[in-house]
């Protein structure tokens, strides 16, 4: 399955919403065909790290849990290097 990268600005969450996805990664849980790996926050920016079938479902999915829009250029797809 690959593996993509995306980047958007930090979504504004409760507390519960954060821990909630702490959980998901931690828990490899999959749902809709999409794992997320980790995710990673600046001050102002946020990364994820997700093995979905398409990129399409990597914009579905951040639409339909926080509401985002991401861009074109916003997903990309990425391989391990180890």
């Amino acid at each position: 399955m690959p593996i993509y990268l995306d980047h958007h600005k930090v979504p504004q969450m409760t507390p519960q919403q954060t821990q909630q996805v702490v959980a998901d990664i931690k828990a490899g849980k999959v749902t809709n065909g999409i794992k997320p790996l980790n995710g990673f926050i600046g001050a102002n920016d946020a990364w994820c790290l997700i093995e979905a079938p398409n990129p399409q479902s990597v914009h579905d999915l951040h639409k339909a849990a926080y509401g985002l829009d991401l861009g074109r250029g916003d997903v990309v797809e990425v391989s391990k290097l180890v």
